[in-house]
């Protein structure tokens, strides 16, 4: 948890950059996580700050914006980073204008919505195809992997008993369901044996991290934000996400989706059980952080399971 004043967040920003700046919140820092500001000079340059609450997201980060640094991803540049005194990291980056797009979709009319999906479907396409990896999981911001596992079951199972260790341990009161839910998810690990093939994954894609931007008349993307998760991992996990956000919803925008992401795969779908599989992941991760921090999201994570189990 990071405590600062937006206060303290302009003098340390304007010792960094050695000039005086306007400092302005964008990011969740009700979540008590990461905190991000729109910095802005006095010649209305902005760039992009953000502060870590983990150890180890900066690093992730650092190398996959620099991985796609020659790509044609829409994702920001670094310009600099480093460390407070207290041993907090940041970043700053280039400011990419836009919208975030869960916060405008219901505001654009049916043809925009599906395009933009289309369009995350080229951006996902371009990462999931970028680079392949000879590991799975966490490097440093050298892009060197930190534990070289070759093994995508060995390191994907020792993360899902991390969140269900956490999860489980809180005895919240929904324990019953969580507790079938994590015994149904460690009987279908056989599902994830054959995953032998290691891509560029951004692990939090979705219309949160998606800004878009007007321009004659029409809604475009803009940029692809928050890579702190980014990992070469199995890329089905990204589509299960959209799965979450969008697929269930609404099969006209998973249609969209495809049109765009299939310009670089030929997948036409995603085998049904793998992404109930990933998609029970997800509601458990959900429920494992949320039940104090933001109790709707805690809700949405138990419909999700209440889906599955």
């Amino acid at each position: 948890m990071l405590k600062y004043t937006d206060a303290q967040i302009k003098e340390k920003v304007e010792n960094i950059l050695n000039k005086e700046v306007k400092v302005t919140p964008i990011g969740n820092h009700q979540l008590d996580r990461h905190l991000v500001y729109l910095v802005t000079d006095r010649f209305n340059n902005s760039v992009v700050f953000k502060l870590y609450y983990k150890k180890n997201r900066r690093n992730r980060e650092i190398a996959s914006l620099n991985l796609l640094t020659e790509s044609d991803v829409k994702s920001p540049k670094i310009i600099a980073n480093g460390k407070l005194k207290d041993g907090t990291e940041w970043l700053i980056t280039e400011y990419i204008k836009g919208k975030v797009f869960d916060k405008v979709r219901k505001e654009m009319d049916i043809l925009d919505q599906l395009h933009i999906l289309e369009e995350m479907g080229i951006e996902l396409g371009k990462i999931h195809s970028y680079k392949t990896f000879d590991f799975f999981g966490n490097w440093n911001r050298h892009g060197k992997s930190i534990e070289n596992i070759k093994n995508y079951r060995k390191v994907f199972v020792r993360r899902c008993e991390r969140t269900l260790d956490n999860l489980l341990k809180q005895q919240l009161p929904d324990i019953k369901l969580q507790r079938k839910a994590a015994k149904k998810l460690r009987d279908s690990y056989h599902l994830i044996d054959n995953v032998s093939v290691s891509r560029l994954s951004h692990n939090d894609f979705d219309g949160r991290n998606v800004l878009v931007k007007k321009a004659d008349g029409r809604w475009r993307l803009s940029g692809v934000l928050d890579f702190e998760q980014c990992i070469p991992w199995d890329k089905d996990q990204d589509i299960a996400t959209l799965y979450h956000k969008y697929f269930l919803e609404s099969k006209s925008y998973k249609t969209a989706f495809y049109r765009g992401y299939n310009k670089y795969f030929d997948d036409k779908d995603t085998n049904n059980e793998k992404i109930n599989f990933y998609l029970l992941y997800c509601g458990l991760v959900i429920c494992s952080w949320t039940y104090d921090v933001v109790n709707e999201y805690y809700k949405e994570g138990i419909k999700l399971l209440k889906q599955l189990v």
